[in-house]
């Protein structure tokens, strides 16, 4: 089956030789023509968490591209990139074509229904870091789960393709894991952000603690308010153990700011704020995080 993976980023690289290896027919797109042309020329080139190497070809365009159909359309872009690619799909999906959304964070016009396609959400743990245009290293051995925003269906047909299953698996919950990375996000990611450290760093700063766990009775709230229901004490203990599994990672968001890019802080802080304001809640915390972030979002990696 032929699987697109639109977003060339660290997962993508990652997965693209993942399903290559499983027989798959991956397809690659990529937001340049410069990464196209060099995943082309060298090949994609995958460091895996033992420290060996591998180097395969997969087919690779840009939007640009005349694109082939795909079966499954695994759109990995960040959130801010998203409504820009949805525009898009309708050129690489037939009737039968069925979306992956990879995303982190909440989408305010979450669950998608345009289109004939399925639409499907995912959340993963996997570790990946994008070393060049065409190297990736995988950093952390995780799982990914999928389902469905729409309807409590489990999630796609995964013995489509053989094997797929020992890294994926159906979610019929898949909202309320998806509340459960937002809320650990939303502590971790502003704040290495703001403060300019890796995650580890994070349990060594002597406002960490206080100002994690407003965040998080925040962030449960707001699940709450959207019938999603989230322990607190499971959290506090889920963000402090990923501060240590990941110690020397720096988060997505604190690379985005240190390379002058728009972070995602809008879809990860702003979803709790947002959802709050409906209700005529204000969660001020998250609020002051979406503020701090747009106050450092640009001013390095110029």
């Amino acid at each position: 089956m032929r699987i697109m993976i639109w977003g060339s980023g660290a997962l993508g690289l990652l997965w693209a030789r993942r399903l290559h290896n499983l027989g798959a027919d991956p397809v690659l797109i990529t937001r340049t023509g410069r990464q196209r042309d060099r995943i082309r020329e060298e090949g994609l080139i995958v460091t895996d968490d033992r420290g060996d190497v591998h180097r395969c070809s997969v087919p690779v365009f840009t939007p640009d591209d005349r694109l082939p159909r795909a079966d499954w359309v695994w759109v990995m872009v960040k959130q801010t990139a998203l409504d820009q690619v949805r525009e898009q799909l309708n050129r690489a999906c037939g009737p039968d074509s069925e979306v992956w959304l990879w995303q982190n964070g909440w989408h305010p016009q979450w669950p998608f229904t345009e289109g004939t396609w399925y639409w499907w959400n995912t959340v993963t743990t996997e570790g990946a870091l994008r070393e060049s245009e065409n190297r990736v290293r995988h950093t952390g051995v995780g799982s990914t789960w999928v389902g469905s925003l729409l309807s409590p269906t489990g999630g796609p047909e995964l013995k489509r393709l053989p094997g797929l299953d020992r890294w994926v698996f159906p979610d019929p919950h898949i909202r309320d894991r998806i509340w459960t990375k937002l809320a650990i996000n939303c502590v971790i990611n502003p704040l290495t952000a703001v403060w300019g450290v890796k995650n580890g760093q994070l349990l060594h700063c002597k406002e960490f603690p206080a100002l994690a766990k407003g965040l998080l009775r925040e962030a449960v709230e707001a699940a709450r308010l959207q019938e999603v229901c989230l322990s607190f004490d499971t959290l506090w203990e889920q963000v402090q153990a990923v501060c240590r599994r990941t110690a020397l990672n720096r988060s997505s968001m604190l690379q985005d700011v240190e390379s002058g890019k728009k972070t995602e802080v809008d879809f990860i802080n702003g979803a709790i704020v947002r959802t709050g304001n409906k209700a005529g809640i204000d969660f001020a915390l998250n609020r002051e995080m979406v503020e701090r972030v747009r106050d450092v979002e640009g001013t390095k990696g110029k």
